[in-house]
């Protein structure tokens, strides 16, 4: 699931004080003031109006005045607001270009459009260019002194605002255990400074959310993420985008969670907020479309979950163009819908584009990577071509574990795909030990009732059968089918391969009658849904 990060700080207002900026009773002041009205209120066009008539007027000035700049700063950040981030960065550069002839490269303005300059590469995708620019500016704002370096102090926030998006930016790239402290310290300056229940506490509250899910440490994540939206609704309003981007973040977590009735409903209501707020065509819409999308996939609504992440693709790559870190997770989804599907020629292209923009974008020892090698594995695996699947679990196996720790359920994900390669192959002696490992964390970090331990069940059934311990295999298919279908209901496509794994059971039981009830049932299953019988992997010779 993709998650919100990254608020904003209010640019316009931070320059003015680093600079020391008075021009009272202007016309480029009247105009600013209005510009920044209209941006608190959401009324982006009007600002963008606003700050061009201000830009033209500084500009009359001379090119080199400060008013330029951070009239500039404004304008980029109406964009960042509309989604315009290839428009901002230009409009960034050349205000930092003024700043650091103006004042230098170590005043604390400059640190402020370091900061911007960090955030368009952010929304960009461009993740490794953004951090040494907010590295930069943390090293300013934090040796900054008055009067040489700044006009006033740098206010405590600015320095959490710097360390929260330095926060996010090393999550994002997998640097989790330099993430967290960034983060934990923006949040103890926010909360001493601002007090505990201010908007900018929350966003640092969105951003640990963010961490914690992503570290499967729900339990800390969903605390975060009610203390934000709780905060966001008292403060901006329920139909507020700020809110709108903290229900995200919850409803991510609820749907991890399997408790898709409420994540669904949370989805719905942002996409209602932002639509209205930004408009149906913006990035943030694409981002809870994709999850509500991935939500539908979860729970076996094919053409429901293709339609809105289609939308939400189309949506990417206008606006970030075709290589964005978003358009790889997107394409990542599409392919394990298209395997789902039986569309294996599309799941592939889908999942091996998918590999090339994660490895490009993230390089090739982040997670997201893991993920993707993990799904092309699985694809290969159904499609009975275990030769090629296993490598690819491996890798993804390494990778996850590198970056994720042992006990992840991303992790037990590719242990599971490599043991089912092995048992598919006959080879139980390296199965066994594989499929319990991935069993044991599923059920420690999912509890016992999950849809993912349900099809570990299944797979530990078809392990028991494989040892001939049939009272042990109909045991885990047993618990495997009453999962699905208190979850998810009896016609749910996961329940076919469990419901013809518990019929062979029967069958070699000698329960010919209770079997052959299963079968008709499996195969209405598929014949609804288009999904196809995985391919079996041809037995390894001893």
């Amino acid at each position: 699931m993709l998650r919100m990060r990254f608020n904003t700080l209010f640019v316009p207002t931070a320059l003015i004080f680093a600079i020391g900026c008075a021009v009272e009773g202007t016309r480029w002041q009247t105009y600013m003031g209005t510009a920044m009205k209209a941006e608190k209120e959401g009324r982006l066009a009007v600002a963008e109006e606003l700050y061009l008539a201000a830009l033209k007027d500084a500009e009359s000035i001379g090119p080199q005045d400060p008013r330029v700049t951070i009239t500039l700063t404004g304008l980029v950040g109406v964009y960042i607001s509309q989604g315009r981030y290839f428009q901002a960065e230009p409009l960034i550069k050349r205000s930092l270009a003024i700043m650091e002839k103006n004042l230098g490269p170590e005043h604390c303005a400059v640190a402020v459009n370091l900061q911007e300059l960090g955030r368009v590469y952010y929304f960009q995708g461009k993740y490794a260019e953004a951090e040494p620019l907010l590295k930069r500016a943390l090293a300013i704002q934090e040796k900054a002194t008055v009067p040489d370096r700044c006009a006033v102090p740098v206010p405590p926030d600015q320095i959490a605002y710097t360390l929260m998006a330095l926060g996010d930016i090393s999550a994002l790239q997998g640097k989790y255990a330099e993430a967290e402290p960034l983060l934990k310290r923006s949040l103890e300056i926010r909360e001493k400074t601002l007090g505990p229940q201010h908007v900018d506490v929350a966003s640092t509250l969105d951003s640990l959310t963010a961490l914690y899910s992503r570290l499967d440490r729900y339990s800390d994540a969903l605390e975060f993420a009610k203390r934000a939206v709780t905060i966001r609704e008292k403060i901006s309003g329920p139909d507020h985008v700020t809110t709108a981007r903290s229900l995200i973040n919850l409803a991510s977590i609820y749907s991890h969670q399997a408790n898709y009735m409420e994540a669904e409903l949370l989805y719905k209501r942002s996409i209602t907020v932002l639509e209205k707020n930004l408009g149906s065509d913006h990035p943030d819409v694409a981002i809870v479309v994709a999850n509500l999308g991935s939500l539908y996939i979860s729970q076996g609504k094919y053409s429901e979950g293709e339609a809105l992440l289609k939308r939400s693709l189309a949506i990417w790559e206008r606006a970030l163009g075709s290589e964005h870190p978003y358009v790889g997770r997107n394409l990542q989804s599409l392919g394990r819908l298209y395997r789902h599907q039986g569309k294996y020629t599309d799941a592939e292209v889908s999942l091996k584009r998918a590999l090339a923009i994660t490895e490009k974008s993230q390089g090739p020892a982040h997670p997201d990577v893991g993920g993707v090698l993990s799904y092309l594995g699985t694809l290969y695996y159904v499609q009975g071509r275990c030769k090629e699947a296993e490598p690819l679990y491996k890798r993804a196996l390494e990778t996850q574990e590198k970056a994720l720790g042992a006990e992840h359920v991303s992790v037990a994900s590719s242990i599971e795909g490599l043991g089912e390669v092995y048992l598919s192959q006959g080879n139980l002696g390296e199965a066994e030990p594989l499929l319990r490992r991935a069993h044991a964390i599923f059920e420690r970090a999912l509890g016992p009732e999950h849809p993912d331990l349900a099809d570990s069940l299944d797979s530990m059934g078809s392990l028991y059968y494989a040892q001939s311990k049939y009272a042990e295999a109909e045991e885990s298919s047993k618990r495997a089918m009453a999962i699905q279908e208190k979850i998810f209901g009896s016609e749910y496509p996961g329940l076919a391969p469990i419901l013809e794994h518990y019929a062979e059971l029967l069958r070699k039981t000698n329960r010919e009658s209770e079997g052959a009830k299963m079968e008709p049932r499996a195969q209405a299953i598929r014949t609804k849904y288009g999904t196809p019988k995985p391919t079996k992997c041809p037995k390894e010779s001893k």
